[in-house]
């Protein structure tokens, strides 16, 4: 049985070695016939050994197994041979793979010459008009700088005021104001001042004190849109680029008759032509504003791009909101617009009583019911049983102004009750539906 283990282990170990190399391939090296046919006759030799062991009489003879052995040793051998091959290979990896690498770019290059080539002429050439036109434009803004002293120079020997006068002068006759006009001082010491004017009279303080306030407020506002469009010193530099232009309540002393001529010498000489860094105008006046705004770009998309409006709403703490340009009513509109603001918290309830008066005055003068309203408000306050809502009855009625300190201090109540009996006097005057489109709209 030893010899039979023994036999069992050297042929297991010799299937072993083979199948656990990583290159050996049983179809290709075909070893399975060789090792079965040398496994039998080993078989065949442990079965002669035991019968001579059972019989030392007889005698046998054992079969040669080493010429089997030899196709398998060949086997081998190229099995080891392509090991060593794989070791070789995978130690010049490295080396191997630089090479393909170096082949391939040199390749690429060889194929890409032409536009590598036609790439440094233009980079070249781009580099040889850049340098051109650097030198170009030192040239212009040396010639730049000297004009630039030259007009400087220019302008301290010379004066622009004759030039500004004229244009004050031509706007004043324009607007329909004849009866005065601006010259120059002609008072040495004050060289490039206005005076006023009127007739051959150049007294200053007294044409000045005979002017009403909308006749001041215009000189002042043509004088400051030509001090936006230009300079009157000598040695300012700035660029219309660099100003901010802001316009605060410009007819708030004047005229209706003006507010149109204001609104378009603000467009023409400010607005137009985007020549300012911004300009920001203020007013409390709506009708100027629906003037100012009458002469913008009526598209959307321009107005939108040029145009930014919005509201000033004060009270305790002042907040700005943003505007669409339909949110903007007229004088009727804007009153109930108010109304529905106090609701929203929005604006101050002591604003209620006037706007209240003023919705009033406005709708029942149009409708011919003055009369039916004053009889109304008088009913509503008998009938009152409080005696500060009566008050109120009596300040909202134009024909009397009684107990105005009842109401003078609504800063802190409920603006709710003044509401109610404000849209009770619509409800019985029979215009609720008017009441209620105004507060839905």
């Amino acid at each position: 049985m030893h010899y039979k283990d023994s036999v069992t282990s050297y042929i297991t170990s010799i299937k072993s070695e083979f199948t656990n190399c990583s290159i050996f391939n049983a179809d290709l090296h075909k070893t399975k016939p060789i090792i079965d046919l040398l496994e039998h006759e080993y078989q065949d030799n442990l079965s002669r050994i035991e019968s001579k062991i059972s019989k030392p009489s007889f005698s046998v003879e054992l079969i040669n197994c080493d010429d089997k052995l030899i196709p398998l040793k060949q086997i081998a051998t190229e099995i080891n041979e392509s090991v060593q091959a794989a070791i070789a290979k995978s130690i010049k990896y490295k080396e191997n793979k630089n090479d393909i690498g170096n082949r391939m770019w040199d390749s690429i290059r060889h194929n890409t010459d032409s536009i590598f080539s036609l790439e440094n002429s233009m980079i070249s050439q781009k580099h040889n008009e850049i340098k051109s036109l650097k030198k170009k434009l030192e040239r212009v803004t040396r010639i730049g700088n000297k004009v630039k002293e030259r007009v400087k120079h220019l302008r301290s020997k010379t004066s622009n005021i004759d030039d500004t006068i004229e244009r004050i002068n031509i706007q004043l006759t324009n607007l329909g104001l004849t009866n005065f006009e601006i010259k120059a001082s002609s008072n040495p010491d004050l060289e490039n001042y206005f005076v006023l004017s009127r007739g051959e009279t150049t007294n200053t303080d007294n044409v000045f004190k005979s002017l009403s306030e909308g006749e001041k407020t215009l000189i002042t506002f043509l004088y400051f849109i030509e001090q936006c469009n230009g300079s009157m010193s000598k040695e300012s530099g700035l660029s219309d680029k660099d100003k901010l232009i802001v316009i605060d309540d410009p007819i708030s002393s004047l005229s209706q008759n003006y507010i149109y001529d204001i609104a378009s010498l603000i467009h023409t000489k400010i607005i137009n032509g985007d020549r300012f860094k911004k300009v920001i105008v203020l007013t409390h006046s709506l009708f100027f504003y629906q003037e100012l705004l009458k002469l913008a770009p009526q598209s959307k998309d321009k107005f939108n791009k040029k145009y930014s409006l919005y509201r000033l709403n004060k009270k305790k703490y002042s907040s700005i909101q943003e505007m669409d340009r339909g949110d903007l009513k007229n004088d009727y509109q804007s009153l109930w617009q108010i109304l529905k603001d106090v609701i929203a918290g929005n604006v101050n309830p002591v604003v209620l009583p006037n706007v209240m008066r003023n919705i009033l005055e406005y709708y029942f003068g149009f409708v011919h019911k003055k009369d039916k309203l004053s009889s109304i408000l008088n009913r509503l306050a008998e009938n009152e049983p409080e005696q500060g809502y009566k008050a109120f009855y009596r300040y909202i009625n134009r024909s009397s102004h009684s107990d105005p300190s009842n109401i003078g201090l609504m800063i802190e109540v409920d603006p709710h009750p003044y509401l109610e009996r404000f849209e009770s006097i619509f409800d019985e005057s029979q215009d609720k539906e008017h009441y209620i489109c105004m507060m839905e709209s």
